[in-house]
């Protein structure tokens, strides 16, 4: 773990920030102090990821969650996925600070389950990976569930943090 360095603000814990403006609060005060560090291997360097740039990658990942605005506020949205945690973290900030509800599944549920959860939750959102396994598991889905879903495709953690445009 990172020590806060000099100049970091904390936010306040009294409730005052709502949990979904976090990140509006961290790059107004702390946008150049490191949010996450992705140690070096033998085949990429140290990298270091801002406040800044999480703050890029959420709204991002927010207007791929909801590109139209067509979801309503208060919907919960699914992810069925497994992904690294900083894509999956990034994802569910996202997600919250669209005004939605994350709602994680594990890809391991069977498909009767899921169908079940999504239907007692009223979700119709969910978020997956699109590999083949997971495409079998969305006509498994699509074919049992009593209401259609959008399949809103995971997003690819390079094109969306590592790259963020200021």
């Amino acid at each position: 773990m990172i020590a806060p360095s000099l100049g970091f603000v904390l936010p306040a814990t009294d409730g005052s920030i709502p949990l979904n403006y976090l990140i509006n609060f961290h790059l107004k005060h702390n946008s150049h102090h490191p949010w996450i560090v992705l140690s070096a291997t033998n085949a990429s360097p140290e990298v270091t990821v801002t406040y800044e740039q999480l703050a890029h990658a959420v709204r991002k990942a927010v207007h791929i969650i909801n590109p139209n605005g067509s979801i309503p506020q208060g919907e919960c949205v699914a992810i069925i996925a497994m992904t690294d945690s900083i894509t999956y973290l990034t994802l569910m900030l996202g997600i919250s600070r669209a005004g939605f509800v994350p709602f994680p599944i594990s890809p391991q549920t069977q498909p009767a389950d899921m169908v079940h959860i999504l239907s007692a939750t009223n979700t119709s959102h969910v978020v997956m990976a699109d590999s083949p396994e997971m495409l079998e598991l969305i006509n498994a889905l699509s074919a049992a569930s009593d209401r259609p879903l959008t399949i809103i495709p995971l997003p690819i953690l390079p094109n969306y943090i590592l790259t963020s445009e200021k």
